[in-house]
Parts: C-alpha cells; sequence; structure tokens
C-alpha cells in the first residue's frame, strides 16, 4: 500500500513536469510609452493571438500564449490586444514573429491611444500601401482585366481603424510619398 502511495506521489509530480516541459509559449509584454518616455506596462488587458488563442496580462504587463507545434520560429502570428481606444504602434498591424528562441526572446506589444499622431510613420504607411497592394489584386476578374479598384475604402477603413479621418490619412500619404520622391532624387543626383 505504501509503495501504491509513492508511485502515485511520483506520477503526480513527474509527468505534469514532462507535460510541462513539452509546451511552447509565446510570451511578452503589453506596454504603452509614458510622457517622459518610460515603459509603462498594461496590466490586465487581453492579448489575442490569431484570433483564438488569448491570455490577460499580468501585473507587469507580462503575458504568454500556447503555441501550437505547427508554429515555427521565423513564421508570424497576429497578435491583437483588447483595450478599448487603443491600438497596436508595434509590431506593425500586430505581426509579430515567433522567436528563435522562446525561452529567451519576449515580443514587446507598443501601444498608442486612438488618435495619436505617434502612428504617422514611415514604415506604417509603407506596410499599409503594401498590404492594399496585395488586397487590390484580388479585385482582378478571371479574364485577367482588373476592376476599377476604389482605394478610397482601403484608406478609409485604415484611417478610422487609427482614429484618424480619410482626409488625415491622404495628407500622411501625400507627404510620406514627397519625402520618397526627395531621397530618390538625392540618391540619383
Amino acid at each position: 500500500m505504501h509503495r501504491c502511495v509513492v508511485l502515485s506521489v511520483l506520477l503526480w509530480v513527474l509527468v505534469p513536469a514532462s507535460l510541462w516541459a513539452q509546451e511552447r509559449w509565446l510570451r511578452g509584454a503589453v506596454i504603452h510609452i509614458g510622457e517622459n518616455g518610460e515603459k509603462i506596462p498594461e496590466v490586465n488587458v487581453t492579448v489575442i493571438m490569431n484570433l483564438t488563442d488569448r491570455s490577460n496580462t499580468d501585473s507587469l504587463g507580462a503575458f504568454r500564449i500556447s503555441l501550437p507545434k505547427a508554429f515555427k520560429a521565423g513564421e508570424k502570428v497576429r497578435l491583437d490586444v483588447d483595450k478599448p481606444d487603443w491600438r497596436i504602434q508595434y509590431p506593425l498591424e500586430g505581426e509579430a514573429q515567433i522567436p528563435d528562441d522562446l525561452q529567451k526572446t519576449l515580443v514587446e506589444v507598443r501601444l498608442l491611444p486612438v488618435g495619436s499622431k505617434l502612428f504617422w510613420t514611415h514604415d506604417r504607411i509603407e506596410k499599409f500601401i503594401q498590404d492594399t497592394a496585395e488586397q487590390s489584386k484580388q479585385q482582378v476578374k478571371p479574364e485577367g482585366k482588373p476592376e476599377e479598384i476604389d482605394f478610397s475604402r482601403y484608406i478609409k477603413d485604415w484611417a478610422a481603424k487609427y482614429g484618424f479621418n480619410a482626409q488625415q490619412a491622404m495628407e500622411e500619404i501625400d507627404k510620406w510619398i514627397a519625402d520618397i520622391e526627395k531621397i530618390r532624387t538625392i540618391c540619383i543626383n
């Protein structure tokens, strides 16, 4: 009888530990930048990976989401954060890469309030243009002739997501285009 109790306790202790060792976790922290540039943790916010798996942040803004074996290092996953009137600044559009070393590398998710001018960065506008070009390819008719593509719908939706109107977004895109043209001109000369 004593032997059965000892074996049961050993199994109870060892089996969960071996199962835990097999689990993989995407770990990270959700923060926003304070007035003095300090990183402020976002407490008790829900982080969602690929619209299915979720985790709440702790008192340090840390989260961990179980990562199925199908996801390999270097692949992209989509992160969303459930905090009204806040959006992810970085990683862009919430697209994070799975780190090579899940134990050592944390994914930092940086939030900004809706309407923040800090959303207007060159990398965000460039990504929007690339994503819009990809989406517009889906509007090509089977016979290979493109339909008339309405980019204003994409711009309006994108601007609204970050708390701006379409006119503000167009002004920022125009500034970005002017900056790119200026750089191109400098490089050519």
